[in-house]
């Protein structure tokens, strides 16, 4: 089915990778960190990162966390996923910091990031 322009998802898509994309954006923070495979405590809402410059989207307002930021690390080309780095700054502003440290914490444990 078609998405967005230039966007078409297969019946199995997830429905939350079809609505980041359906509204310009991209799953950020835990969203985006439990389909990493990252530990997360889902508190219920589906994080989406949105350009800043994206004021025309129509998003839904309930059950949907907005992040209005540029991306800060460069994530594949059309991806609507955010990269990891991304993901782990989003969770750190997003999410209290007991959470925030055990998504690291996980991350740090999977070995997709170091310590360095």
């Amino acid at each position: 089915m078609r998405v967005r322009r230039d966007w078409f998802a297969t019946p199995d898509c997830s429905p939350s990778l079809t609505l980041a994309v359906h509204v310009g954006g991209a799953l950020t923070c835990v969203s985006a960190a439990k389909m990493l495979g990252l530990w997360v405590l889902d508190d219920g809402c589906l994080h989406i990162r949105v350009e800043p410059t994206g004021g025309r989207l129509r998003i839904p307002t309930s059950g949907v966390a907005v992040h209005w930021a540029k991306t800060m690390a460069p994530r594949p080309l059309r991806s609507a996923i955010d990269a990891l780095d991304d993901v782990l700054v989003h969770v750190a502003r997003c999410q209290p910091m007991e959470l925030a440290v055990a998504v690291h914490d996980s991350a740090l444990n999977l070995g997709l990031v170091t310590a360095r």
